[in-house]
């Protein structure tokens, strides 16, 4: 009986011994993310152009390759009396959009009848009607437009000074019924910003989706209300910014500052610009904060630095576990983790891909990604190694490269990671070797 025993341990030892070597080895990567500043398509501080002024937006991003986003302003105040718009203004928020695409820059749209502090209220059946004339031409250029802040209410479109915005109402207010004319009539791609927190709470009331609704903070950091974005007193503050961190599910956030204030220093404006999901910031108009921001230091950077390549979305890769060898007619599987320490969300139409190449081959697959939490995300792929490379190549005679990107108008725009170690041309990062 012992001897028994001691035959059928060792058979079955044997037995986990064949197991274990005919097991796929894997190996897991680590990444590390770099302090470098830079910024990614649909992030960093846009420029402010009017639709007839495409070639100084032009001239601007041939000069400034950090230029990423541009605002296109429409005025609407010769048309206001039209029920509707003229072809020729039509046309040339068309030609404005495909300079933008000639540009490759992203498009943050804004139209409003005033933009001097002379308004004066359209009818309500003006206003609807030319939503949906600009609504149909933005539609065409959806994978060009960042988002769209709803505008056309008040002076500059800022939603005050009108009698069409009503706070206390026990019927549907005006810029309710606006707001959601705007969301039907929109491509679903293209999120929409409000000006104020107060309006994204008035549409959760009226039962509004509002995943796509986002922020325009024209008066950010301005004083202690922001300009009136917020009620008077800290608590409000406070209170607003903690319902926008739980609320907005989109990356379309952002705004511009107008004034050095008391809530300006740069470390309550990283606390907030991370509350407020901040995508974007008007880095062309006024410069008193953006001074201030570079005077300061964040993390043994500048506070400019710091800000600027934390607006939006900031990926880098934390984990890939691959095989140790790849072997030509075996399936087998490449999965990972990335971390995202910017402000904002990772885009959900964010693309990952996976390159396996040799001195004379390459393979390129689509990489299965998804983001489900605002701080990480996952890929992973399972595939069999292309037939042209060798029959038993080791993982460490092959290169294998990571990239992400977004869909631009005609290709894949790359997103640069922040991570520590070697790029080749196109956005790609070399995973796995010392180099």
């Amino acid at each position: 009986m012992k001897k028994r025993m001691i035959l059928f341990v060792l058979l079955l030892i044997i037995l986990i011994l064949c197991l274990y070597q005919g097991r796929d080895k894997y190996r897991t990567w680590t990444g590390v993310e770099t302090s470098e500043a830079f910024t990614n398509p649909r992030t960093g501080w846009y420029c402010q152009y009017d639709i007839h002024d495409t070639d100084a937006m032009r001239r601007e991003a041939e000069k400034n390759n950090a230029l990423k986003i541009v605002l296109l302003t429409m005025d609407l105040k010769k048309e206001a009396d039209n029920e509707q718009l003229s072809a020729e203004i039509l046309d040339a928020l068309e030609q404005a959009l495909l300079a933008a695409e000639e540009a490759e820059v992203s498009v943050i749209f804004r139209a409003a009848y005033d933009w001097k502090g002379e308004y004066e209220d359209p009818p309500r059946t003006h206003i609807l009607s030319h939503a949906v004339e600009i609504c149909g031409v933005l539609n065409r250029h959806a994978q060009q437009i960042m988002g769209v802040q709803a505008g056309f209410l008040g002076p500059w479109g800022e939603w005050h000074a009108t009698d069409y915005v009503e706070y206390d109402t026990k019927e549907k207010p005006f810029q309710i019924e606006f707001l959601e004319h705007l969301l039907e009539n929109l491509d679903a791609r293209i999120p929409v910003g409000v000006r104020k927190p107060q309006f994204i709470r008035q549409a959760l009331k009226y039962d509004l989706k509002t995943d796509r609704l986002g922020i325009y903070n024209d008066g950010l950091f301005g004083s202690d209300t922001d300009l009136g974005t917020y009620k008077d007193g800290e608590k409000d503050r406070r209170e607003s910014l903690e319902f926008l961190e739980k609320t907005v599910s989109t990356s379309f956030n952002g705004g511009e500052m107008p004034y050095v204030s008391e809530v300006s220093d740069v470390n309550n404006a990283v606390k907030e610009l991370s509350m407020m999901h901040a995508s974007y910031l008007n880095g062309y108009a006024d410069q008193a904060v953006i001074s201030q921001w570079k005077e300061q230091t964040f993390e043994d950077m500048s506070g400019y630095d710091y800000i600027t390549s934390h607006l939006g979305y900031r990926i880098w890769v934390e984990k890939v576990r691959f095989p140790q060898k790849l072997k030509k007619g075996k399936e087998v599987t490449v999965e990972g983790t990335v971390k995202n320490s910017g402000f904002s969300y990772i885009p959900s139409d964010m693309e990952a891909f996976l390159k396996i190449q040799s001195e004379d081959s390459q393979q390129i697959l689509p990489l299965s990604f998804s983001a489900d939490a605002k701080d990480k995300g996952e890929f992973y792929v399972d595939f069999v190694l292309d037939g042209r490379f060798g029959k038993d190549e080791k993982t460490e005679e092959l290169d294998i490269y990571i990239m992400f990107g977004l869909p631009g108008t005609e290709k894949i725009e790359p997103v640069r990671l922040a991570n520590e170690g070697y790029f080749t041309e196109g956005g790609w990062f070399l995973i796995g070797d010392d180099r």
